[in-house]
């Protein structure tokens, strides 16, 4: 072995290559059907023969955590690091697991090593026979066989980014065949045996396969083959040891597929497996025949399928019915690798693998297996007496013998494709806090969601949270702040509750931090005197006393407050404060209407919700404080009506007023903070986003976050009920990438919730999942249980910020204090204005 060659004793060399699956998932059919091309256009690049592997394989804790940490200065970032502990051992307790791909390929023998190649092997016997050294093939040779395999990866469709495997991969994988059903884990990366030259086979464990576990038996009379279809493969190298048992393996082999053929969507096969409970491996062996070769053994079927219906002319009781079946199935294929000059036909034979540490439980997966798949249509065998072949079979460079052939399916390269073996319920990035469990199916994963991270792959990180009341909403967003925070960045939170319920996490996720209370102000926020850019200042403090004044810009007061709110006017006037601004409009300006201006501004300041600006006596709240909550619980907001209509917007409150133009400010406020902050990631957090988007002026602030929130890694994150009136315009919701979806039972709101998902009403899978969003997901299981079960808390769909789609129940956080304080809900408490 070199790298990701083999050299086979039959003379033949093969080159593997790992293989990414592609998302599918809960995709649109749109997004399937690209995918099922992609399978086509590869499996139309492998000229002759080839092996394709799925390996079902456990996923370590430590490797998860490892991509947690990924990036992340632990020695800065310490309460990341203890989250990343606490994680550890919480992953240590779930059965995570994980699908890798591979595809292996013959090489051809071109020129000179059309007989070099298998001399060489048969001189390789001569020596083992005669106990003398083997003769590792010759620079030249390596180097020609690394440029083959270079030219088979580059004819392999790119979005499966072919990498070539190494030694140490390839001694895992005849590893893996022996330990299946046992803990098993993927080497690491950085792990190579003797890469640059090459590796005799003496490193590979050495099976003892006993097909039917015959050695158990105490006498060959118990021995009854039809109830014994199990093998025990035992590991020579690790037979002594006590920590390596033998794996107990039955294999199964596809024998015919639905009658009615397949369909698509619908007839992923492979796909269907992971959802099935027992861990599988699968192997398809694939022989490709050009369409000459097809054209050409088509046309001879058909002469013969001619002959023999001249000789059923003669027999009175026989009929042609199966002679017509046969006929317009030759028809079929022969219109279709006419009309498709690219067509190939593709033989196929897909043998499926479990494995346990015991004859029983191999036994019983392999039936259930069998139960399921069997109802399917696609119907497999345990074949008695070719558990080994079969099991020899499922390794690249063994020849695949007369078992595969027996069990070969011709098909086209399109119909071969709808079975989309290289796919991938894969959530979220590689990277980053995890956030949830994949659920898409029942091997678990996990699902890394960096919002802070997706800045630098040209993403948004803007993340959003619909469902219903008690959907678990403010659940995830609190946890994705934890997450956040403890990984260096800011936060900014405006809380409506009246609770207190993100004052009262923040507080537990940063002691320090600053609470900004509508109900009883300590800190003031002044726009004149939060933020630390005249420019900002002015343009925010213009903002707000326009929208709380509701002045017009183009009339003469709003043209005198234009003018005393530009940047310069103010220093050289040393206007640093709202209350000295109302002073000075009051009293000495003498600008039109400067007056009155001061006069109502006066109105407001005499007010409780006035001391949060025009009280100078207040400490202003600091622009770099480590995380600033807004409680805004004694605030209304005019309806849309009230806005509409001028007669009803004469008569609001001065509460709906001021409040309106205090959320004007806070947007203003999040944004330049989280924009001027280019040192670490900030977080704007809005629970209830249909509050801030009342006024279309803070919808363009948070439309800003998603547009321009890139570069500078500003991050909202927000969340509310419904997905197409909650959260601005078409163009927005569509920049927005991740997108969490809870629970709704609702019928609209469920359709609007999985539309924004991505998924289309005309798509097949949409009604399906209006009834699981429904009916299935987090369900409430009466008044008198506790609402829901504790099992059942967090789950939803996620669309990551690749635009898959699946299943997924989110994980809060794994220190026991922050999971305490996500989850805790604060009493409520009515409050008198």
């Amino acid at each position: 072995m070199s790298e990701n060659l083999t050299w086979t004793r039959s003379g033949t060399v093969w080159a593997t290559f790992r293989i990414r699956g592609l998302a599918y998932g809960r995709r649109p059919q749109k997004d399937k059907v690209a995918v099922k091309n992609l399978h086509r256009a590869l499996i139309r690049a492998i000229k002759g023969e080839a092996v394709l592997s799925g390996m079902s394989v456990s996923l370590d804790p430590a490797e998860v955590v490892n991509a947690q940490i990924a990036g992340v200065n632990l020695e800065m970032c310490p309460m990341w690091a203890e989250e990343a502990l606490e994680n550890l051992t919480r992953l240590d307790e779930l059965p995570l697991g994980q699908r890798v791909f591979y595809v292996s390929v013959p090489l051809a023998n071109p020129g000179r090593s059309a007989w070099t190649g298998p001399g060489r092997a048969a001189l390789s016997r001569i020596q083992d026979a005669a106990g003398l050294p083997r003769t590792r093939p010759s620079d030249l040779d390596i180097e020609m066989r690394r440029q083959q395999s270079q030219r088979i990866k580059e004819a392999i469709p790119a979005m499966f980014d072919p990498q070539e495997i190494s030694v140490a991969e390839q001694v895992w994988m005849f590893s893996r065949h022996q330990s299946r059903g046992l803990l098993s884990f993927m080497p690491e990366r950085e792990v190579e045996l003797a890469e640059l030259v090459t590796t005799s086979g003496v490193c590979l464990p050495e099976p003892i396969l006993d097909e039917g576990c015959v050695s158990e038996l105490e006498s060959r009379r118990e021995y009854n083959p039809l109830k014994r279809r199990v093998m025990k493969v035992t590991n020579v190298n690790a037979a002594d040891l006590d920590d390596s048992p033998p794996s107990y393996q039955a294999l199964l082999v596809m024998s015919s597929t639905p009658v009615a053929g397949v369909v698509f969507p619908g007839s992923e096969l492979l796909d269907r497996i992971d959802g099935l409970g027992p861990e599988v491996d699968w192997t398809i062996r694939v022989k490709i025949n050009s369409r000459d070769a097809v054209m050409k053994a088509n046309r001879k079927a058909v002469r013969e399928l001619n002959d023999q219906y001249q000789q059923r002319d003669n027999e009175a009781t026989l009929g042609s019915h199966d002679l017509d079946a046969a006929a317009d199935l030759l028809r079929e294929y022969e219109q279709i690798f006419a009309s498709d000059r690219l067509e190939v036909e593709v033989a196929h034979t897909i043998i499926l693998a479990v494995g346990a540490d015991s004859f029983e439980a191999a036994d019983t997966q392999a039936a259930q297996v069998q139960r399921l798949l069997n109802a399917d249509d696609f119907e497999f065998q345990r074949p008695i007496g070719d558990q080994e072949s079969l099991w020899w079979a499922m390794h690249p460079g063994v020849a695949g013998g007369p078992i595969v052939q027996a069990y070969a399916h011709p098909t086209t390269s399109d119909k071969f494709a709808m079975l989309v073996p290289f796919t991938t319920t894969r959530l979220g990035g590689s990277k980053g806090p995890v956030a949830a469990l994949n659920t898409t199916n029942q091997r678990l994963s996990v699902v890394h969601i960096d919002p802070a991270g997706y800045p630098e792959l040209d993403k948004s990180g803007a993340v959003v949270a619909v469902g219903e009341l008690g959907s678990g909403k403010s659940f995830f967003l609190k946890t994705m702040s934890a997450h956040l925070v403890s990984c260096g960045a800011n936060l900014f939170v405006i809380d409506k509750d009246s609770g207190g319920e993100w004052a009262h996490f923040v507080q537990a996720l940063v002691p320090d931090a600053v609470i900004v209370s509508s109900e009883d102000p300590q800190w003031s926020m002044d726009p004149l005197r939060i933020l630390p850019n005249a420019g900002d200042a002015a343009g925010v403090a213009h903002a707000f006393f326009t929208t709380l004044l509701n002045v017009s810009p183009r009339e003469a007061d709003g043209v005198t407050l234009g003018q005393v709110l530009d940047a310069e006017y103010l220093a050289s006037h040393e206007l640093g404060s709202s209350e000295a601004l109302m002073r000075y409009l009051e009293t000495e300006c003498e600008l039109e209407g400067a007056k009155d201006l001061g006069t109502q501004m006066r109105n407001y300041a005499r007010t409780a919700l006035g001391r949060l600006v025009f009280d100078a006596s207040l400490p202003p709240v600091p622009h770099d404080a480590d995380a600033v909550v807004w409680r805004t619980h004694t605030m209304d907001q005019p309806t849309a009506e009230e806005i509409s209509h001028a007669h009803l917007f004469r008569t609001l409150s001065l509460t709906k007023v001021f409040g309106r133009a205090y959320y004007r400010l806070l947007t203003s406020t999040a944004r330049r903070w989280c924009f001027a902050d280019r040192s670490r990631a900030s977080v704007f957090v809005t629970d209830e986003a249909y509050d801030i988007n009342m006024n279309p002026d803070n919808a363009l602030d948070l439309e800003h976050f998603v547009r321009q929130g890139r570069r500078p890694k500003a991050i909202l994150l927000t969340g509310s009920h419904d997905p197409e009136r909650d959260f601005g315009n078409e163009t927005t919701r569509k920049l927005i990438p991740t997108r969490i979806v809870m629970r709704h039972t609702d019928e609209d709101l469920a359709r609007s919730s999985i539309r924004f998902l991505g998924v289309p009403e005309d798509d097949p899978m949409f009604e399906q999942l209006v009834e699981i969003l429904r009916t299935d997901t987090s369900p409430v299981d009466g008044d008198s249980s506790g609402g829901v079960h504790a099992d059942r808390r967090g789950e939803c769909f996620i669309r990551d910020a690749f635009g898959t789609i699946g299943d997924a129940r989110i994980l809060g956080p794994a220190q026991p204090h922050l999971a305490a304080a996500v989850t805790s809900t604060p009493p409520k408490s009515k409050t008198v204005i």
